[in-house]
């Protein structure tokens, strides 16, 4: 069964040929419990709204879905790219293997956040946004130009930070639980696993994208480039004077020391990084 935005068997007309209409949503316990039910009832009834109407679909919709594939095809093969690690790096210069690890992964993360769930955000909730060019929202134009607006997918992580075990969560849309009911559900209230993920993955871009930028450069923050000044301003351009005094040899060691140890703290933090996102790249999809 092709993957599709509307199913047949999943419209009004399904329910009534089916003779039971589907939950509005369930635990995959619900869902088993009322295919079992909606078999027991009709069972030719439940074959032509389950079986039937998704074989018809297909027939009707095999030109489009073809053309579907080839736009498809396009957009993630010379638009979206989605066979490449993206490492926004430099072009033209030499970039050792665990740097481009890094900055593969986390340009991947931008992506994600920036494209995939910026369009989750559209869809969801469209009527917030018709400033949008036709060509980047409409097929078949929207496959052939990057969907690219952070603001939009940062919007959608703090939707998705907001989600919690409710009523909705556990297949009551329409009331409200009593605090007696509330007691019987030991995770009501509390975030659910996709808040969770949300919250590690905005915090995670924030670091890429506003923090780390913004270290200070462990020359200039372990007081070597103001050493290195120094000694070119007293020995004319050269760093490493053979008469450099005692107090010098200090002063350069501290420095030194005090720029590697930045350093190193600088790659610890990369590596604590990489492995929270490592992590969470489970829910990394949409």
């Amino acid at each position: 069964m092709t993957q599709r935005i509307r199913y047949w068997s999943c419209t009004r007309f399904a329910d009534w040929l089916r003779g039971t209409a589907q939950p509005r949503s369930e635990t995959s316990g619900g869902w088993h419990d009322w295919e079992r039910d909606a078999k027991a009832r009709h069972p030719l009834r439940f074959w032509l709204a389950e079986e039937f109407l998704d074989r018809a679909q297909d027939f009707v919709n095999w030109p489009m879905d073809r053309l579907h594939a080839v736009t498809y095809w396009i957009n993630n093969r010379f638009v979206e790219q989605t066979h490449v690690c993206r490492t926004g790096l430099k072009k033209g210069e030499w970039h050792e293997t665990d740097e481009r690890m890094l900055h593969g992964l986390f340009n991947e993360l931008v992506w994600f956040v920036s494209e995939q769930k910026s369009w989750m955000e559209y869809i969801s909730h469209s009527g917030k946004y018709r400033h949008f060019p036709f060509w980047k929202i409409k097929w078949p134009f929207r496959h052939f130009t990057n969907f690219n607006y952070p603001e939009l997918g940062l919007a959608y992580l703090e939707w998705e930070k907001g989600l919690v075990y409710n009523e909705g969560w556990y297949g009551y849309h329409d009331r409200e639980f009593s605090d007696e009911e509330k007691a019987n559900y030991p995770n009501y209230g509390q975030r659910t696993p996709q808040a969770k993920a949300a919250m590690e993955i905005g915090e995670l871009y924030d670091w890429w994208v506003n923090v780390r930028p913004k270290r200070p450069d462990p020359m200039d923050a372990g007081g070597w480039s103001a050493f290195c000044s120094y000694m070119r301003a007293k020995y004319d351009d050269a760093v490493f004077h053979e008469d450099r005094t005692d107090d010098e040899h200090v002063m350069s060691k501290q420095a030194l020391d005090k720029t590697n140890e930045i350093e190193q703290a600088y790659d610890d933090e990369d590596t604590v990084m990489m492995k929270r996102l490592i992590e969470v790249r489970g829910s990394l999809w949409t």
